[in-house]
């Protein structure tokens, strides 16, 4: 007599199929379980790198702009109009200042971060309004127009005295020069644009 054994076989199958997948159950809830606050932890804030380097990038992206802003910034009799954070939205999508809306700031681990982008933005954007406050813009506003004075006056200098074989100038002299600029340029500002020492008008 041939005995059919296929229905056994399938039983067994699916046994080990059924014990197979309740074990991978057990596993991902185990995996889960461990892993899972792990990963909460690092979609409620992005890194302290990634901040950083957001406010770096965003105050460079400010400077980098002064120029195309400089006609509105330089009407005459109009205030510096940059003294918080919440005034670049006159000039810029403000938002958008050290790659806040690029996806490295959305996503951690291929999970989407709506807290977490929020948390890591106003951190940024905090620490860029303190810097504004606190004369940051404006002191890098006046070494940058320093370093464009300087530049001008060699080559004029340069031009008038076509004899001379280099521009060399020791240390000493260029140190005393160059802060001798930013206090004119400082001066200057602080006596002509009205509001450029923050809050006056």
């Amino acid at each position: 007599m041939v005995t059919d054994d296929t229905d056994d076989t399938d039983d067994e199958t699916l046994r080990n199929l059924r014990e197979a997948a309740d074990a991978s159950a057990k596993a991902l809830a185990w995996y889960e379980q461990l892993d899972g606050p792990r990963r909460k932890k690092q979609r409620s804030k992005p890194s302290r790198a990634l901040i950083d380097g957001a406010v770096k990038r965003a105050k460079a992206e400010i400077l980098e702009s002064l120029p195309e802003w400089g006609a509105c910034l330089g009407d005459a009799g109009r205030p510096w109009p940059i003294q918080s954070f919440s005034d670049l939205h006159n000039w810029c999508d403000a938002n958008e200042l050290g790659g806040l809306c690029e996806d490295s700031w959305q996503v951690v681990d291929d999970e989407p971060l709506p807290d977490g982008w929020w948390a890591g933005a106003r951190e940024v954007q905090n620490r860029v309004d303190a810097w504004i406050k606190a004369g940051g813009l404006r002191a890098e506003t006046v070494d940058s127009e320093a370093d464009m004075l300087q530049c001008s006056f060699w080559e004029m200098l340069a031009a008038r005295f076509p004899s001379a074989k280099t521009g060399d100038l020791d240390p000493g002299s260029s140190a005393r020069f160059t802060q001798a600029c930013r206090e004119a340029i400082e001066a200057w500002m602080s006596a002509n644009i009205p509001g450029w020492k923050g809050g006056e008008q």
